[in-house]
């Protein structure tokens, strides 16, 4: 039991660097998480390391990783049973994958939409707000972005309006 609870503070560490920035040392706590979840077999933690190191990896530039990581845990998601958190995170991620088109982009984003419609208000943002800037390089207009906009106020999330100003929102992944 204890193996299994310093495999999660590790994760848990790796992903409080994600947020901080410190990309570095959270893909590297992230890494170990990985690899003891390996042994493991902890399919659920799989999906939330992964998810988490492609973000890392799409923060520091390095978007085939961080694509590889999301399809990979795309693949386990896909597998687990009521895994609705999960997959929802999942299509969020490939939905900020630079190495993917635009069209697919737009697919992802578009069902991690409507997974998350009833349930999980900062995800519809995120999508939304992904959405409004994806098709904003289409050249389309859209009612997304003030959709997500009104969200995030509504949230008392300002700070993530601020970014989404000047850049792609990457908001955090919440499971």
């Amino acid at each position: 039991k204890s193996w299994k609870e310093y495999n999660r503070a590790t994760a848990n560490l790796g992903a409080i660097y994600l947020h901080q920035q410190n990309y570095p040392l959270a893909i590297s706590l992230l890494e170990q998480a990985q690899q003891s979840y390996d042994r493991m077999s902890s399919f659920e933690s799989f999906v939330v390391v992964y998810l988490n190191l492609s973000q890392a990896y799409t923060m520091t530039g390095d978007h085939q990783k961080a694509l590889d990581y999301a399809q990979s845990a795309q693949a386990i998601a896909e597998t687990i049973i009521g895994a609705y958190p999960s997959q929802l995170i999942v299509h969020r991620c490939l939905g900020g994958c630079e190495l993917l088109d635009i069209e697919q982009r737009i697919r992802h984003l578009e069902i991690a939409l409507d997974l998350s419609q009833e349930h999980r208000a900062f995800d519809t943002a995120a999508c939304q707000l992904g959405l409004s800037y994806l098709y904003a390089k289409l050249g389309k207009q859209t009612d997304y972005g003030e959709a997500g906009a009104d969200i995030l106020n509504s949230l008392g999330a300002q700070r993530w309006l601020r970014k989404f100003k000047t850049d792609y929102p990457h908001l955090p992944l919440m499971i």
